[in-house]
């Protein structure tokens, strides 16, 4: 069976922003997030279902003002076959 590709996205937060093309800079996202002095949540759980999707639909999550979409970094990722528990 084939392994499916990741989802490339655009990830903005005030701790961190950029592209996200593969598990280690989804890592690195999710580190920035929850670093306690610098990141503002507190756990993989609150990153996943915290960051939300940019309001204009594109292929861009994170928890500033403007991300204010309908689905979570956690529903993209597992409809794009990523598994979360990796992270």
């Amino acid at each position: 069976m084939e392994e499916k590709k990741f989802p490339e996205f655009w990830y903005e937060s005030n701790a961190c922003w950029g592209y996200v093309r593969n598990m280690e800079d989804l890592r690195e996202k999710l580190e920035l997030q929850t670093d306690k002095d610098f990141g503002g949540l507190n756990n993989k759980d609150e990153f996943l279902d915290r960051s939300t999707q940019n309001m204009n639909n594109s292929i861009d999550f994170g928890t500033r003002m403007e991300h204010q979409g309908k689905k979570t970094l956690r529903e993209f990722l597992v409809e794009n076959g990523v598994d979360i528990n990796l992270l």
